[in-house]
């Protein structure tokens, strides 16, 4: 899986798959969602491609909208913040590793597959801008959820705010 991954993130953007707000995403981004799907959920790659695509195509529209309020809040992700998410990820993977379970030997594979050391990956830009923009995206979900006077939302309410955005003009998805 690691070398899928970075065959994809490596690879060109090939074409528009989505447009939000003037904003091209591509056959690559769409890629990398299918990816991490298959990744967090290995029965994905059981349903039919036509499904997995429609899927990945709805989640890269979600995940994207709400990278674009991160934007429009006026949001910022500090290096320092960057720096301390890595370490907190990079702590739970070796505390995963040493629990001795198929997720560490696993996780391990991964990275093998991605071409690099341990340390390496931890330093890899594609790495380092994914977990970015993760920061970008949990700092959008909880201002979404301080607008709407929620600790926190279900898939569904979170639905609701986006198509809400979208009826409002807030977004135009073509």
């Amino acid at each position: 899986l690691g070398q899928q991954m970075k065959q994809i993130v490596e690879s060109e953007p090939g074409e528009v798959v989505a447009t939000i707000n003037d904003v091209n995403y591509f056959e690559r981004d769409l890629a990398i969602i299918k990816h991490n799907m298959l990744t967090a959920n290995p029965q994905y790659s059981r349903l039919p491609e036509k499904q997995q695509n429609q899927l990945a195509g709805d989640q890269l529209v979600r995940q994207y909208m709400i990278l674009q309020e991160f934007s429009r809040f006026n949001l910022s992700v500090t290096d320092e913040e960057c720096e301390a998410r890595i370490q907190t990820e990079r702590k739970a993977a070796l505390d995963m590793i040493a629990d001795g379970k198929s997720n560490g030997e696993n996780f391990l594979k991964y990275i093998e597959g991605y071409g690099c050391t341990f340390d390496e990956y931890w330093q890899d830009d594609a790495v380092r801008a994914s977990f970015i923009e993760a920061l970008k995206y949990d700092k959008a979900i909880e201002k979404i959820c301080d607008i709407e006077g929620k600790e926190t939302m279900t898939n569904m309410e979170m639905n609701t705010y986006l198509t809400e955005l979208i009826n409002n003009d807030v977004y135009k998805i073509t």
